[in-house]
């Protein structure tokens, strides 16, 4: 990715066959790291059907996708995974906060929305050690979604660079989305990952890294995790928990729109990756 595309040399049949490869054993990785996690809570006597359990087992197998890439990348690439960051070499501490800005004027509203439609109901925080321990997992997971979805995956289809943007972010769009379907569950749900996978994916092509995706990927997470509460394939540990185990209509439309704004407000506020002050 250098502006707004990734480069040439990530469109050449022999590294579409190792993007190929890299993603599925990324993918193996995952699955692996998350059942050796659930595997060590019951041997360690946790209740595997806790709340806390299973959301520490899910995030440890997405955040897998990081230490997988800092092996593949150099193995199958001859690159560090910092490229995937950022293929100058410029990690953007403006796009960082910028983008945590964002998530956390966005979570404020949402917050604020709910009080005043009286939707929610109030529980206790997790005990503070519950918190010390997924804020850091949580950002982990953020970080390695964002290196696996809008840095590896990208470069991974630079062959479609030639049909234009909307077919070059598609596959990181779509598989993105498709990580946060729950067999069963409709497809509602995925209207929010979906516009998420949009709006990060438009804004790494426009700034050229991931800094202004993972600074709003982290603090959107921590949101949803530790502040919101809830039931899931993803359960919030948070003391705000939906009085109907889910928003209503009118109150998830309006989050899904002030999702899409704060998304759009992003990508006008961000810098190409690099560029002078």
């Amino acid at each position: 990715m250098s502006g707004d595309a990734p480069e040439d040399h990530d469109a050449g049949p022999s590294a579409s066959r190792h993007y190929a490869l890299g993603a599925c054993l990324c993918l193996v990785s995952m699955l692996l790291s998350a059942k050796i996690a659930h595997a060590c809570a019951l041997g360690l006597g946790f209740d595997g059907a806790a709340t806390p359990v299973r959301l520490a087992v899910l995030l440890i197998g997405l955040a897998a996708a990081a230490p997988a890439l800092a092996l593949l990348t150099p193995l199958l690439h001859q690159r560090s995974v910092f490229f995937l960051l950022s293929p100058n070499r410029r990690f953007s501490a403006r796009n960082l906060g910028a983008g945590a800005g964002a998530a956390a004027l966005l979570a404020l509203l949402t917050v604020a929305l709910g009080v005043a439609a009286d939707a929610f109901f109030w529980a206790a925080w997790p005990p503070p050690a519950i918190i010390a321990f997924f804020i850091p997992l949580i950002a982990l997971q953020a970080t390695a979604e964002e290196l696996l979805f809008r840095g590896y995956l990208l470069h991974a289809s630079a062959p479609l660079r030639r049909y234009g943007s909307i077919a070059l972010a598609a596959p990181s769009v779509l598989l993105f989305s498709l990580l946060h379907y729950t067999p069963g569950g409709g497809w509602a749900p995925l209207a929010a990952p979906f516009i998420f996978a949009i709006g990060a994916t438009a804004i790494t092509l426009r700034s050229g890294g991931l800094s202004a995706a993972i600074g709003f990927h982290v603090i959107y997470n921590w949101f949803a995790l530790l502040v919101l509460g809830g039931d899931g394939p993803a359960p919030g540990l948070g003391p705000l928990s939906w009085r109907n185990e889910a928003p209503p209509l009118a109150l998830a439309l309006t989050g899904i729109g002030l999702l899409a704004v704060a998304l759009a407000a992003l990508w006008r506020l961000i810098r190409p990756e690099g560029a002078r002050r």
